[in-house]
């Protein structure tokens, strides 16, 4: 019998900032997905087992915590899980201007006191509030710290985080700890022990601000992302033992980031680790991922191409322009199928404009067909690089080149695919 392959829905992308993230998931989610909630991570980490990605791996959930003054003048919080003004790329991309232009400074966003009290009657969508005040009282003033299960469980603020699924999530932490600590020690541990850190925003913190509010607390909320840490043990000296802990908090709306992409409007079973890059993704798997091409027949005999080896496999390099149009970029594009090098290497001038050698005629030896580049120095002031250049004699595909990224980039359900069966 054939062991059916379970299909891939959900991916984790990562990359240098949250719109070109979010871009990148949500090309792959479709119209019907979504970038995935803190309720979805939390469905991911009950069903998942310690050693799986969702565990070992931070993810930015398209959950949000938003901090300002409500319609009577109170401080609280709400806490969206996929609604609310920077649910969006568009909304996050408001939030960071309207922080930039007021006189605070930080990795989150703000958004406007009107944006807020429309949060706060449900004009978004469903949303928990907490008063900020009366956490304070209860908490002593110090709500944001490490938290035993117990802890964790009567705590509304974890509570609105994690979603409806909250008990059951923190159940399932525990008892992992739990196995965790019996199997290194060979005997059971039974104490209300600290899995959970909830904290607040790094920068813009909540506690210090509550108690002077400002001009533009009045104007505007506080808004950023909620992010759950990757797993970890740690020795704690209460219980003399290694506990797993895991960190609950907030985060900005600036710099690298990782978050999920969930296609379709199904529940979340399990998450695909995902990839460095669809480059690096297409030619590792290079001899699946090609085409048919109809222009086989412009390959001429005395054509020179620019070759790079993509750990065993080797590929020639098409260029194109970059986006601003000063520069050239490569992509690889065909299977080089043999290479035998040709002559010494030469030491030669490469004109980055155009991505190839300068006066290549009169440095390729005879009989080659391809080369290698290897930089050596770059004159900032231009285009020109000191470069080392290997030659070879290569045969390729000529009927078949690789898959362009932007294929994948732009069809979710072949990515989903793919990934599905590798």
């Amino acid at each position: 019998m054939t062991k059916e392959v379970p299909s891939v829905n959900s991916v984790y992308f990562c990359g240098s900032s949250l719109e070109e993230v979010w871009n990148k998931a949500l090309r792959f989610a479709g119209e019907d997905g979504r970038i995935a909630t803190m309720s979805d991570i939390v469905d991911v980490r009950i069903a998942s087992d310690i050693d799986e990605s969702i565990w070992r791996t931070y993810s930015v959930a398209n959950s949000a915590e938003y901090f300002g003054l409500s319609k009577g003048g109170v401080p609280i919080l709400i806490v969206a899980h996929g609604v609310g003004p920077i649910s969006t790329v568009d909304g996050i991309r408001n939030a960071r201007v309207l922080m930039s232009d007021s006189e605070k400074c930080g990795d989150g966003g703000l958004i406007t006191s009107k944006e807020f009290w429309e949060l706060e009657n449900g004009s978004y969508g469903e949303v928990s509030i907490i008063d900020f005040n009366d956490m304070m009282k209860r908490y002593d003033g110090n709500p944001f710290s490490w938290l035993t299960a117990s802890e964790a469980m009567s705590n509304p603020l974890v509570q609105a985080r994690l979603g409806p699924r909250y008990e059951e999530y923190i159940s399932n932490h525990l008892k992992i700890t739990q196995e965790c600590y019996e199997q290194e020690w060979g005997c059971k541990i039974t104490d209300d022990i600290t899995i959970i850190k909830l904290d607040e925003p790094k920068d813009l913190r909540y506690t210090p601000t509550v108690n002077n509010v400002d001009a533009p607390m009045a104007q505007y909320a506080l808004a950023n992302l909620l992010v759950v840490e990757g797993s970890c043990f740690w020795h704690d000296q209460d219980i003399d033992c290694r506990v797993l802990k895991s960190d609950i908090s907030c985060d900005g709306i600036v710099g690298s980031t990782r978050s999920i992409g969930v296609r379709g409007a199904s529940k979340v079973q399990s998450v695909h680790p995902g990839f460095e890059s669809l480059e690096n993704l297409i030619v590792d798997n290079g001899l699946e991922l090609t085409e048919p091409v109809l222009d086989s027949e412009n390959v001429t005999s005395d054509e020179i191409f620019l070759i790079r080896q993509y750990r065993n496999v080797m590929f020639t390099l098409s260029r194109k322009s970059s986006p601003n149009g000063d520069s050239c970029v490569v992509e690889p594009e065909r299977l080089v199928t043999s290479a035998k090098k040709v002559g010494e290497p030469v030491e030669c001038l490469f004109d980055l404009s155009r991505y190839e050698i300068c006066n290549i005629q009169d440095v390729i030896p005879k009989g080659a067909n391809a080369y290698k580049i290897f930089f050596c120095e770059k004159n900032e002031s231009s285009n020109l690089i000191k470069a080392e250049a290997e030659f070879y004699k290569v045969t390729i595909d000529k009927d078949r080149q690789l898959i362009k990224p932007e294929v994948f980039e732009n069809d979710g359900g072949l990515l989903a695919e793919f990934l599905s069966n590798h």
